[in-house]
């Protein structure tokens, strides 16, 4: 078996799907079986991806400095303190 079937979940069980078609043509349940569970899994994976993908960008967002309620314009930054 290569190094792909061993870390690709989705890739060996479409390769069991394969091997049961030539074991069994006639009866294609288990190969079918195999690949709607490879099938899954890859939805799976896509989906942890897409999380983690919001996850990070959420984490990010939150991460900035939250802006002033009022712009701080050239005038009142130049503006000296008035002593009351």
């Amino acid at each position: 078996m290569s190094a792909a079937l061993h870390c690709n979940p989705a890739a060996w069980l479409r390769a069991r799907a394969r091997q049961a078609r030539e074991n069994e043509p006639t009866n294609h349940g288990p190969a079918l079986v195999l690949e709607a569970a490879a099938d899954a899994w890859e939805r799976d994976e896509a989906r942890a991806v897409a999380t983690a993908k919001r996850e990070r960008a959420q984490a990010l967002r939150d991460a900035q400095p939250t802006l002033p309620s009022l712009p701080i314009t050239r005038r009142r930054l130049n503006e000296t303190p008035q002593k009351g």
